[in-house]
């Protein structure tokens, strides 16, 4: 719900759509597309001029991407593989000064997913994952010919440990 805690309201959507296949000698695949939709109002960037007073900001911000995976079932423990295109859009406005801030190169590019499920120990579901995202298909250059965005880059390590009724 769009509650205000600690001076910042958040209102996050998302959702995700997808099917496995499994195939013969352990092996299986699939496809997912996912969506989030954000906004955030809160005073996130301070006036330009000291003495004004501070006024809420709004940033919105969506992603979207599509991801197609594959795994190997080795008796419990499973690695696998997930290659996508992912889109992450943005725009700030920013209330003390009227000043929209419009992400002029969203990221648009390749991710992939690096992973291990393991389903061996009674009850537990653990797993570990490496999740990239490489470049931006989206690069624009300044007045100066230099690149503004060379290319977007966010690496990330996550861990799961899931208990199974």
């Amino acid at each position: 719900p769009p509650l205000t805690v600690f001076g910042t309201r958040n209102v996050i959507v998302s959702g995700e759509l997808g099917f496995g296949v499994p195939l013969k000698a352990g092996w299986s695949w699939g496809a997912r597309y996912h969506a989030t939709l954000m906004k955030t109002v809160a005073e996130i960037a301070t006036p330009f001029n000291e003495e004004d007073e501070p006024a809420n900001d709004l940033y919105v911000g969506s992603t979207f991407g599509l991801d197609v995976m594959a795994g190997k079932d080795f008796d419990g423990v499973e690695p696998y593989l997930a290659l996508g295109l992912t889109d992450v859009s943005t725009v700030f406005y920013i209330g003390d000064d009227a000043v929209v801030s419009n992400n002029s190169t969203p990221f648009f590019g390749p991710t992939t997913s690096l992973g291990l499920q393991v389903k061996k120990i009674k009850h537990l579901d653990l797993a570990a994952e490496y999740y990239g995202a490489f470049a931006n298909f989206n690069n624009e250059s300044d007045v100066t010919g230099d690149t503004i965005n060379p290319g977007a880059r966010i690496h990330t390590l996550r861990t799961r440990v899931g208990y199974r009724w």
